[in-house]
This record gives C-alpha cells, sequence and structure tokens, in this order.
C-alpha cells in the first residue's frame, strides 16, 4: 500500500490500519514546514514514528521523505518499495494542505 502525507493525522493511521490488516507500507511526506502554511507540518521525526508503529505490527514499511508535487521524487519512493516489497495493489492519496495566508494559493512554492 502506498500513502501519501504518511507521517501523521489520517496518514499514519491509514498505515497504521492497514499494517494490522497484514499490508506492507510505503510511506512518504515532505517533513518540513512552508511559510505560507499557519500550523506545524509533519516533521521526519513523525515519519520515524509512523514506521516504528507499523514496524512494531511486525510488517514491512519503506518511509521516505518526498514532495507529492514532484513525480520523479514519488517515482523514485514508489520503485523502491516495489523493490523491497514485491508489489503495490493500494493506493492512498492523503497528502493534503489546510488553507493558506496566500489569497487564492492552497499550494506553497516549490523553490
Amino acid at each position: 500500500m502506498l500513502i501519501s502525507g504518511a507521517a501523521r493525522g489520517q496518514g499514519r493511521l491509514h498505515a497504521v490500519t492497514f499494517a494490522k490488516e497484514g499490508a506492507d507500507i510505503i510511506a512518504f511526506d515532505i517533513c518540513r514546514q512552508f511559510d505560507t502554511v499557519e500550523y506545524p507540518m509533519a516533521s521526519a521525526d513523525d515519519l520515524k514514528e509512523t514506521a516504528r508503529q507499523v514496524e512494531e505490527l511486525d510488517r514491512r514499511i519503506v518511509a521516505r521523505e518526498a514532495d507529492v508535487c514532484d513525480l520523479a521524487a514519488v517515482q523514485e519512493v514508489v520503485d523502491e518499495g516495489v523493490r523491497a516489497l514485491g508489489r503495490l495493489d493500494i493506493v492512498c492519496a492523503n497528502a493534503s494542505i489546510a488553507g493558506s495566508r496566500t489569497p487564492g494559493c492552497w499550494l506553497p512554492p516549490h523553490a
């Protein structure tokens, strides 16, 4: 199972719930803060905690930092996960950002 935005919140819940049901997980999150987002975003430590919780359930996980808007980075995570876990059956497009300080702008700049 591939999960974007997996470092915490709903993404972590998806990872842990599916791991409880026997799934191995490919997880990624951007793990950095944007100036346009007014609340704390997930960190690398959050993603490590997701991995720890999945592994605690005796499931395998490939967890990497990657930006969902960077196709090459996402493809790299997917390729690594499939090599390590054997296949990909389910995709959970969970990554999201709520709100922005810039009117009309829902995505942070990717500079």
